[in-house]
């Protein structure tokens, strides 16, 4: 009985292993699911976000318009510095970083305040223009955050990233901060 136990334990073991192992192959980890998602992010692939957030998460949306420009995000570093998972869920350990947009946004408001009357007669081209010159010389002056992301593994087995108003603030470089006081 005691050698039948044994048996069974340890092609249960192999059993999980290899289904760890054939999520892993697919890319269907934790690791992996943050990574599209932050990827996805700095480059303001809406599809690729849903796919990697719960429906009712902050970040889905079913307005999935043409691509936008996603200067904001485009500076977003990340470093994944470890990953716990259990049983269906998982916590990511990710440095998250970007340029402090208030910080450029107030660079942005003296760059085109010093215009003085020709700023109103700016385009919006030109407007936008300004506002990515501001973010570049503001590229040094970031912040920054460690954090554990939460995820859960679905009955579909796919990873889902549950995201946090200090994600979204980080991710903004705090504009996320800024527009829950209007």
């Amino acid at each position: 009985m005691l050698l039948l136990t044994s048996i069974m334990m340890v092609l249960g073991m192999a059993a999980c292993g290899g289904a760890a192992e054939e999520q892993e192959q697919n890319g269907n980890t934790p690791e992996a699911t943050v990574t599209t998602l932050l990827e996805a992010i700095k480059i303001f692939d809406q599809t690729t976000i849903n796919q990697c957030v719960e429906e009712d998460d902050n970040m889905y949306t079913t307005e999935i318009g043409e691509s936008q420009d996603a200067f904001i995000f485009e500076n977003l570093t990340y470093n994944i510095e470890s990953v716990h998972s259990n049983e269906g869920r998982a916590f990511v350990t990710v440095e998250l970083s970007n340029i402090n947009m208030a910080e450029a946004f107030q660079t942005y408001l003296e760059n085109v305040m010093a215009l003085g009357e020709e700023a109103q007669t700016l385009t919006e081209e030109e407007t936008l223009a300004k506002l990515k010159e501001a973010i570049e010389q503001n590229k040094e002056n970031t912040i920054s955050r460690t954090m554990d992301l939460e995820l859960n593994q679905g009955e579909d087995g796919q990873w889902k990233v549950k995201t946090t108003d200090d994600f979204l603030s980080i991710i903004s470089g705090g504009m996320a901060d800024e527009m829950a006081f209007e």
